[in-house]
């Protein structure tokens, strides 16, 4: 299987604007649709996943439970599957932007209130997934689209098979199943963590309890960013809960509390306290730090 080149002609309809994003499950591409005059992103699986025993029935499957969503400002719209020649791919709708991930590496988001926005709104455009019976299964910054708007979507949401050790939940590097809501309550901590550190300094999730511990402690790993409320570590906190039946909070619950978080008097008030710091400090301390599971 080729990767598509720029100005290709896809289907007599499709014309390549450019590449994206990569990586080894999937090439994102944007293209216009020659009949509508619309532009698109593209979902396509990549090569490696092609060869794989079952990839096509599990790859149409996730892109039909994706299209069956119904469209919310935070999560990406997922339009029609199409194919070309024997491979199908994922039409959805155009986002002028980047992904979470390069935003937190460059740091260009910047202040409190930008940072309580973005984990709102992913926290709400999960909620709402997890309202239409959708498990994301693989949240993380490099599947959240950040318009050059500011809005945050989510997207490749219900991959059921996949994850990414940074960021999964111990119930998930155990493989045990069935796997809850309560997986992505986890992956959105963790995700969230990751922004106010800066880098992610951990290779598993199960980890990321002790890095809120030290990171409430000794601050963000990268200079310049703003200090976490020591509210917002109590909710991460509550959601590293390493027992799924004990991570009760649910993503509409911390959507619900993230709102009264975002406001700039808020930040001002918390950032740098040490009445916030100690808060965080002593609700961190409900997440268990022992050794990470074995898994992928």
């Amino acid at each position: 299987m080729a990767a598509w080149e720029s100005d290709q002609l896809v289907n007599s309809r499709f014309r390549v604007k450019e590449l994206v994003r990569q990586s080894s499950t999937c090439h994102v591409y944007r293209v216009g649709d020659m009949f509508r005059g619309t532009l698109h992103l593209v979902l396509r699986p990549s090569p490696r996943i092609v060869v794989r025993e079952g990839w096509r029935e599990r790859f149409e499957q996730f892109c039909q439970d994706a299209i069956s969503v119904p469209p919310h400002d935070n999560v990406l719209q997922c339009q029609r599957l199409a194919t070309e020649g024997e491979v199908p791919f994922l039409l959805m709708e155009d986002v002028e932007g980047r992904c979470w991930d390069s935003v937190i590496f460059d740091g260009s988001l910047g202040d409190l209130p930008s940072m309580l926005d973005v984990a709102l709104q992913v926290a709400s455009g999960v909620a709402w997934l997890h309202a239409h019976g959708v498990i994301h299964y693989n949240l993380k910054p490099a599947n959240v689209w950040i318009s050059n708007a500011g809005v945050a979507k989510v997207w490749k949401y219900g991959e059921a098979d996949a994850k990414t050790r940074v960021y999964a939940s111990p119930e998930q590097l155990a493989h045990q199943q069935p796997l809850t809501q309560a997986t992505d309550v986890w992956s959105w901590a963790v995700s969230v963590l990751h922004m106010f550190v800066g880098r992610a300094v951990w290779d598993r999730g199960p980890a990321a309890t002790g890095v809120l511990r030290r990171y409430m402690q000794n601050g963000p790993a990268v200079k310049g960013l703003p200090l976490m409320p020591g509210s917002l570590a109590g909710l991460l906190a509550r959601s590293l809960r390493r027992d799924p039946e004990q991570r009760t909070i649910t993503m509409d619950e911390l959507a619900e509390k993230l709102g009264g978080l975002r406001g700039s008097a808020f930040g001002e008030a918390e950032q740098g306290s040490p009445a916030a710091r100690s808060e965080g400090q002593e609700n961190s301390a409900e997440a268990d730090e022992e050794p990470a599971p074995a898994g992928d």
